[in-house]
């Protein structure tokens, strides 16, 4: 049997032209199938909620906002202060007070005390006097000092109390001063107050005086003039 050489030579041409065409069209498709890298798009979206109340709702908000303003309204006024004496500095700027945070006891006495006081603060200084019953001051264990501008309607409060150990008929003298928001406060002892009877005393001598001088003064022949 001859082996025609022809043909394998043709059948081998064949095969590698076959080959040749498997590999060209496998590496298309190799490059073909790529990678894709996927990334996501976010987006920040903003909802606007619109809640409607029902009536009963809205009365039940508006009943617990105004049971919050009478429990504050009560806790004010729980403190209360008591006013003892009051008056004006000579500037009639600045209103003193002094009260207590219990309420004092009735009293029929008057046991006279004369305070002399001093008001400062950063921008003047100023005087006031104020009269005090001391048989309502003897019941009592603290009082304090109170000042109000009546300016600016601010109020400045002593935080410790200072009248101690007062004596009747005597005037003490008082220091108040405002510094930032407080009072601070020094009592010392100035003199003796003049009773009644001293009082009249000097009223007479003082007419007395009087007299003398006009009749001095007659004698010498100061006269007015007769019309």
């Amino acid at each position: 049997m001859e082996i025609n050489k022809n043909s394998i030579i043709y059948t081998l041409i064949v095969v590698i032209i076959l080959l040749f065409v498997y590999i060209i069209f496998q590496e298309q498709a190799v490059k073909i199938v790529t990678k894709v890298k996927y990334e996501p798009k976010v987006e920040t979206v903003i909802e606007e909620k619109i809640i409607y109340l029902d009536r009963e709702c809205k009365e039940k908000i508006v009943n617990k906002k105004e049971e919050i303003e009478t429990i504050f309204k009560e806790k004010k006024e729980d403190i209360k202060e008591y006013i003892i004496a009051s008056t004006l500095d000579a500037s009639h700027r600045f209103k003193v007070s002094l009260f207590s945070y219990i309420e004092p006891l009735l009293v029929r006495d008057y046991k006279k005390v004369v305070l002399n006081g001093s008001l400062i603060n950063d921008e003047s200084q100023s005087v006031f006097i104020m009269d005090v019953n001391l048989a309502i001051l003897e019941n009592m264990n603290d009082v304090y000092f109170r000042v109000k501008d009546t300016q600016t309607e601010e109020v400045y409060i002593a935080q410790e109390a200072c009248l101690y150990n007062l004596l009747e008929n005597y005037i003490y003298k008082v220091d108040l001063e405002i510094s930032g928001a407080e009072i601070i406060c020094n009592v010392t002892e100035d003199r003796i107050l003049e009773d009644d009877g001293k009082s009249m005393l000097m009223k007479t001598k003082v007419k007395e005086n009087m007299k003398d001088v006009f009749l001095k003064m007659d004698f010498n022949g100061i006269r007015p003039s007769a019309e």
